[in-house]
């Protein structure tokens, strides 16, 4: 097992993919269940699901059963007064046709559920990978830096402990955030040559748990028609945050 602080990404055939894919439709496996259903061992499974918990891409229900963790239960099909239509994750990646991420804090960084476009005959299609970031990528990137601005207060001071001061300055970083705080928006660039746009997802309470990313191919195509969808989404999911399933 990777530990929290690592920079992972989940592709189709990884056992930590296989395991996430069972949890898209908002049920709840057991770790025999998840051994059963996906070749695993018991052991492996047992030790996957832990480590996906800690990365908070799943959430122990009770002892020794699991269901998606809050980014995947936001994307599944909960119940829906707004009348979504589609998943959250295809309505984001809609916005621009590229990459779309929701995206959580943990303890060392950020996890994400996330559709990218893949290339392939006779055209393409959209996949669904997982991934984290500790926290000297996840300050980098625009999904990172709106979870980091509105995080509980301490997390900036875990960040400049964890991270050699040399890789960023303190007084940058957090002129950064309070800029995210006050625009309610963040963007990165990123490779292959792209800009990230993300915001919020306010809670019930006014608490931020939940972020959305997509991607464009630069700032003349995250002007008011992508950057209006984008946040009329995340308002519309702040307003339902109360039906999904705590």
């Amino acid at each position: 097992m990777a530990g929290t602080s690592v920079d992972l990404h989940f592709q189709p055939g990884d056992p930590a993919h296989d395991i996430l894919t069972l949890f898209l439709d908002g049920g709840e496996h057991s770790a025999s269940s998840i051994a059963g259903l996906t070749g695993l061992g018991l052991a492996e499974s047992n030790g996957w699901a832990a480590e996906l918990t800690s990365l908070r891409l799943l959430d122990e229900e009770q002892p020794g059963c699991y269901r998606p963790g809050v980014a995947l239960r936001l994307n599944a099909g909960w119940p829906d007064p707004g009348g979504l239509s589609q998943d959250v994750l295809t309505e984001l990646a809609a916005i621009t046709g590229g990459c779309a991420r929701i995206g959580v804090l943990h303890g060392a960084g950020i996890s994400y559920v996330q559709t990218s476009v893949v290339q392939g005959m006779p055209g393409r299609s959209r996949g669904i990978s997982f991934g984290s970031a500790g926290l000297e990528q996840a300050h980098r990137s625009a999904l990172g830096q709106v979870l980091l601005a509105f995080s509980p207060t301490g997390i900036t001071d875990e960040l400049v402990h964890q991270v050699p001061a040399v890789t960023f300055d303190r007084d940058e970083l957090e002129m950064s955030l309070s800029m995210v705080q006050l625009s309610g928006v963040a963007m990165t660039r990123s490779e292959p040559p792209r800009l990230d746009v993300a915001v919020p997802v306010f809670g019930p309470a006014g608490e931020v748990e939940i972020a959305l990313q997509i991607s464009a191919s630069g700032f003349g195509d995250a002007d008011a028609s992508a950057l209006d969808p984008l946040r009329n989404l995340a308002r519309r999911l702040s307003g339902l945050r109360d039906e999904l399933p705590s």
